[in-house]
């Protein structure tokens, strides 16, 4: 007899946007039923040992002037390239502080100054001082932790494989438990807090490498996506499974990035000393890449060089007991499930908040807005999702269809399939950072889709011989749906903008390689 567990809510991910979520609908009187990929606090971003903390951008007490306020709408704006949602901006801007300050009185501690007061930083792309610095990874596990343990929410460790829909209303989701069991969780409201998709590339900053989970369930359920060619890279340092960001304060010094030769490489590809001090001096305002303005040729020129099949180097006295290789990293999207101010998707009964849904920013992200994203819209949509289960007298009837029940009475052991589900999940990977990373163009993008399609294809024969890891067969899945998705906006987006560069757009950014 297969599991079957009923519930107002549905959380599927436990990160901060999913534990915010879960906060708001329990006070709005709904019974919550969250799935966690990992123990609570031990997986995704908001808990990554990578980074072991992070920022976030917000006005508090008194800061909460008009014009501070406006500034704040105006610097997000400006920094989307037209490509985000004024009304959720503003959303973000004024509630912001609200959500610091709840963070704060749950216990969550940011860096202090010897003066007491709070230190305050730039994000990327701003020059305003305004984020909030968390002060160690411990503190956000147990603050997160803690809280959530105040409400009554039970928790699945396990991931969504399909929403279940009835009539073009999302009416809950089917689950694989990491025992390997499936479950069927029936939800008047469900919300994807799935983080993002940067596992779709080989060279990632995320932690456990997301494929896009939430994104290819909100897909298959015919909810709109939006704005997900903006994919956010950053030049990083790898050796023996270690990641790292690459110290971009350093880079105006001279044989930093070289070859296994030794040569400069950023010397070589830009000659010109003006243009490249000056590209330089831009590259260091920022960690991820974008063409908007000249910063944009450092990174150019770095991945040129690597299509060469030239691995490159970075020189540092303080790391000469190792070599550090310099790659650039899939770091967070920008695009994602499409949200109205309520979190609301495009499907009745589906909402998304976090890094799987967009709105609030656009082509190029302040640092620190995505953190705050997760507390606004965290917030909202658990909110209006415990209020739309409320409306509902009752549970919509949801009875399993013969072909679903075939369909998971076929789902055989086959473990002789693992190997070719490694070598899909892998040629996927590489095709991506080969045609759909920092440099893209009509020819290359059109090899990818065509790659894609392929590894579809060939996913799709092993449909019903998956392996005894079910969860494996599924996540590969993710991985094509969200691969193609952004191959698809790619080739439609011709003009480069912010994080999306073309190499056969006809306009060129100041001191790009030529």
């Amino acid at each position: 007899m297969m599991e079957s567990i009923t519930t107002d809510v549905l959380i599927i991910g436990a990160g901060a946007a999913g534990i915010r979520a879960a906060i708001a609908a329990c006070k709005n009187n709904a019974d919550v039923v969250m799935v966690a990929a990992d123990d609570v606090t031990y997986g995704g971003s908001t808990f990554s040992e990578i980074s072991k903390g992070w920022g976030i951008q917000g006005l508090v007490d008194a800061e909460r002037t008009a014009e501070k306020l406006e500034d704040f709408y105006g610097d997000i704006i400006q920094v989307g390239l037209g490509q985000s949602d004024s009304k959720l901006v503003r959303i973000l801007v004024e509630e912001s502080g609200p959500r610091i300050e709840d963070l704060i009185s749950y216990g969550l501690k940011f860096k202090r100054g010897h003066d007491g007061n709070y230190i305050r930083a730039r994000g990327c792309f701003s020059e305003t001082e305004r984020a909030f610095l968390t002060s160690d990874i411990a503190n956000i596990r147990q603050t997160f932790l803690s809280i959530l343990r105040r409400w009554p929410v039970r928790v699945v460790t396990g991931s969504a494989t399909e929403l279940i829909l009835g009539e073009g209303i999302c009416l809950g989701a089917w689950i694989i438990k990491n025992s390997g069991t499936f479950v069927q969780i029936s939800a008047k409201s469900t919300i994807l807090a799935t983080g993002g998709g940067s596992g779709i590339y080989k060279d990632h900053m995320g932690c456990g490498g997301g494929f896009g989970d939430g994104y290819a369930l909100a897909y298959l359920a015919g909810a709109e996506l939006k704005n997900m060619e903006f994919v956010q890279f950053a030049m990083g340092l790898k050796h023996n499974g270690s990641r790292k960001f690459l110290p971009t304060g350093k880079l105006d010094l001279p044989n930093k990035i070289v070859n296994s030769s030794g040569g400069d490489i950023l010397k070589h590809y830009m000659p010109d000393n003006g243009q490249r001090l000056e590209s330089l001096k831009a590259r260091q305002k920022h960690m991820p890449f974008s063409c908007r303005d000249s910063s944009g040729s450092v990174d150019i020129a770095v991945a040129r060089a690597r299509r060469l099949h030239k691995t490159l180097y970075w020189l540092d006295d303080e790391m000469k007991n190792n070599t550090f290789e310099v790659v650039h990293f899939a770091h967070a999207f920008n695009g994602g499930v499409k949200i109205n101010e309520r979190g609301e998707s495009t499907v009745p009964g589906l909402y998304a908040a976090g890094e799987a849904a967009t709105g609030a920013y656009g082509a190029d992200r302040i640092g620190g807005t995505m953190m705050t994203a997760t507390q606004v819209f965290g917030k909202r949509a658990g909110q209006f999702a415990a209020q739309r289960a409320k409306r509902l007298n009752g549970m919509p009837a949801r009875v399993i269809g013969k072909d679903e029940t075939d369909r998971i009475d076929r789902l055989k052991l086959d473990d002789d399939v693992l190997h070719a589900l490694a070598a899909i999940e892998s040629r996927v990977k590489e095709a991506m950072g080969q045609y759909a990373g920092i440099l893209r163009s009509n020819k290359g993008l059109k090899k990818c889709k065509k790659i894609v399609k392929t590894c579809a294809d060939q996913l799709r024969d092993l449909e019903f011989h998956v392996p005894a890891n079910f969860e494996r067969y599924y996540k590969v899945r993710n991985l094509i749906i969200t691969a193609n998705l952004v191959t698809k906006n790619s080739l439609a987006r011709k003009e480069s903008k912010g994080s999306h560069y073309r190499e056969d757009d006809l306009k060129t950014i100041e001191g790009t390689v030529k």
